[in-house]
This record gives structure tokens, sequence and C-alpha cells, in this order.
């Protein structure tokens, strides 16, 4: 029965789907975007159905490779997704990459925008004056997707992690190293997974925020209402299976994306007032990360 081990776990909006994509195009990987941001581990749903229904999604495409590649970005976010990882899974090896707090929130609640999930307009409203209410909601999709403070305190998730895992068991990396060192990134998780550091996979960035090229195809995907749930529940689950609605999904996600070029002077930013406003949330925990990982992260201060 095949199950992962070795998984992706965050952060969220931080370079796991590009990373993700390296990784399952090398010969010793087994990994597939069928089984990329399923979150079995996180989700009651996915997980009361037993182990068997998660193995069942790698035996498709397993061939006897050393390394069976899972990924989540919300495992590294909720505890009690560690708690059945280290029961079901307590030798697995982890893959985090970690990204400007601040960078990293902005660039989620576009996201979450552009998927039609978040409706506030206003970053600085939709960060801090419902974070609280976010939290403690019991909507899945909200407290997953819309906690954008949350999801950037590393140390504190970390600590959770530690937890479960030994330091030995999670390779942690950095998107700026993603951006700037694609080469030596995948050759240190090579090394980590110990696989042949030889294949240089094709390096293509996927899952760029970017802009909706077609709003009326972004709707009909993505935006939540009771007739697209009636419709999945009562048609397509019958006649498109889940795996090859998923790929396709994500196919036309990537194609109704404009990526824009990160050199263009039209590219979107923060104002310094809100980029002020949020750092004073991450500092502490940004410190803290700094002690544990024994790295300088005065840049993420500034």
């Amino acid at each position: 029965m095949p199950l992962p081990n070795t998984i992706l776990i965050g952060a969220q909006k931080a370079g796991t789907t590009s990373i993700y994509d390296w990784l399952m195009q090398h010969p010793d990987v087994c990994g597939h975007v069928d089984v990329k941001d399923f979150a079995f581990f996180a989700k009651d749903f996915h997980y009361n159905k037993g182990l068997k229904s998660l193995s069942n999604r790698f035996a498709k495409y397993y061939k006897n490779e050393k390394i069976i590649l899972h990924g989540s970005v919300e495992y590294i976010f909720f505890d009690k997704a560690l708690a059945r990882i280290k029961k079901d899974c307590p030798n697995a090896r982890f893959i985090l990459i970690l990204r400007d707090p601040v960078e990293r929130l902005y660039s989620a609640f576009r996201y979450f925008k552009k998927m039609q999930l978040e409706v506030e307009d206003n970053l600085l409203s939709a960060s801090i004056d419902k974070r609280e209410e976010r939290m403690h909601s019991d909507n899945y999709a909200i407290k997953n997707s819309l906690t954008y403070i949350d999801h950037g305190l590393y140390a504190k998730q970390l600590k959770s992690f530690y937890k479960y895992f030994s330091p030995e068991q999670i390779h942690i990396c950095f998107f700026d190293d993603l951006k700037e060192h694609k080469e030596k990134l995948i050759n240190r998780i090579y090394n980590f997974l110990e696989v042949s550091d030889s294949f240089e996979p094709n390096f293509v960035i996927k899952n760029m925020t970017g802009k909706v090229r077609n709003n009326l195809l972004q709707k009909v995907l993505f935006k939540r209402s009771k007739l697209r749930k009636f419709m999945v529940d009562n048609i397509l689950d019958y006649i498109f299976p889940l795996q090859k609605r998923t790929e396709l999904r994500w196919k036309l996600k990537e194609w109704n994306t404009i990526k824009k070029d990160v050199k263009s002077s039209k590219k979107e930013k923060m104002s310094d007032l809100e980029r002020q406003t949020l750092l004073r949330y991450f500092i502490k925990d940004i410190e803290e990360l700094e002690d544990m990982l024994n790295v300088d992260l005065t840049k993420w201060k500034k």
C-alpha cells in the first residue's frame, strides 16, 4: 500500500506548487497533481475515509519510485494534521519553504481575491479586523485560506511541528532562493531526499497570483455557490473522475492567469503604511525564527 514518505507542508503562497512540480519530474519521485493540495490529513471528510483512500490515489501512478511525494500547505498550519501524519507516516520527510511574511500575506490576499473567496477589498481590514472572527470560524475554507497573519507566524508553526517530528526530518528553504538560485535550491532538496542531483527539471514557475484573464471563466471554476455544489455532487462526480477534474481545473487556472513580469513598473504593491502596520504582527515571530534556524532575516524586518 503506497503512502507518502515525503510531504511538502507549506508555507502558503511561498512557492510550494513550483517545488512540487520540479520534484515530481525526477525519475525517482512518484508525484502527481492529483495528490498535491489534497489535504487528506487536515480535512476530516477525507481522513475519515481511511488510509486506503489515500493510498489508492498514489497506486495509480506509483512505479516503485524511492520517493512518494505528497503536498498540502495546510499541514504546517493545523496541529491535528501533523498529529495524524505522525500516527500514519511517522518516518516521513518534510519540505517547508518560507517567504517574507508580509509579502506572503499580500500575495495570499490577492490570490484569494482572484479565486473568488476573499470578499474584503481592504488589505488591513481583511488581515487585522477580521482576524479573530476568521480564526474561530467553523468554515474550513475561511479558517485555512483567509487567516493571513497567522499563516505567516512560522516560528509558532515550527514549534508545533517539532512536538511530533525531529529537526532531521525537515528541510527548510526560502522563497528568495526559489527566485534567484533555483538550481542550488533543488539540489539541496535532492541531497536531503538522497536522490541523484544530476537531474535538472524544467524550472517553470507555477501558481503565480498574476491577474485573471477572463473573469467569467474564473467564477465558473472557483466561485462557491449552491448551484456549483449541486452540479459537482450530482452530475460531475458521476461522469468526470475527480483526478481528471483536478488536472483540468489546474490547467484552466494556469491558462486564465496573466503572469506579470516581476520587473514591470505596473506590479501591484502594498503601501508603506500597510507594510509597516502588518510588520508589527510578525517582528517577534521573525526574531524567534532567526534563533530557531540560526539565520539572518534582517530584510524581512525592514
